[in-house]
């Protein structure tokens, strides 16, 4: 998993190179300090995921239930989500994501309990875990924070975008942006996600 992480990392987008010099990354150097930081940022930031995901964290009952019956009558459609996931920390810099996954799913209360549960960023996880047909539609983004959803069906749907990346000296943290989108059978609808 670490090569990948570094590829991430060694693919920053155009302009970020103060970013890439704080953190002490660099790409034309592959030995001595500059690999060291990107072991060290890697590992930070599969440490924070394996935190999100649950690893030593708090676990607590479900209020709602998973009803299938709220599921979209049709499972495809020619409907279309295109959004962007980033982070505009305090002092107006702009954070895109090193490792981002986007849920989407129809907006019931059950997944609504869930979105309210991480963008808490508490360490708590809700049992039993997420049924994976609330939140069908999976996608990862890309080293811009773009993603995609295509075959959708007419619907209310959220949007649950969760994404890390590195600031400062090796520096690593966590985000949730929630988003709500409304589509119509054939619509493209685009979100950006902060």
């Amino acid at each position: 998993m670490a090569p990948v992480i570094f590829r991430h990392i060694a693919r920053r987008p155009a302009g970020s190179a103060n970013n890439a010099r704080r953190c002490g990354v660099t790409t034309q150097n592959h030995s001595g300090r500059g690999t060291v930081y990107r072991r060290i940022l890697a590992l930070i930031a599969v440490t924070v995921g394996l935190w999100h995901l649950g690893c030593g964290a708090a676990h607590i009952d479900r209020v709602q239930t998973f009803e299938p019956r709220d599921l979209p009558r049709q499972a495809t459609g020619t409907g279309r989500v295109a959004g962007t996931a980033y982070y505009i920390d305090a002092t107006g810099d702009l954070h895109l994501p090193v490792l981002g996954r986007v849920r989407m799913g129809p907006d019931t209360a059950y997944l609504r309990e869930e979105a309210q549960q991480l963008s808490a960023q508490l360490p708590v996880v809700l049992d039993p875990p997420l049924d994976p047909r609330a939140a069908p539609w999976l996608a990862k983004t890309d080293d811009r924070g773009h993603f995609e959803f295509t075959d959708l069906p007419a619907g209310k749907f959220l949007i649950i975008a969760e994404y890390s990346w590195l600031y400062g000296r090796g520096y690593a943290t966590h985000h949730v942006a929630l988003g709500h989108v409304t589509l119509a059978d054939g619509e493209t609808a685009t979100v950006r996600l902060d």
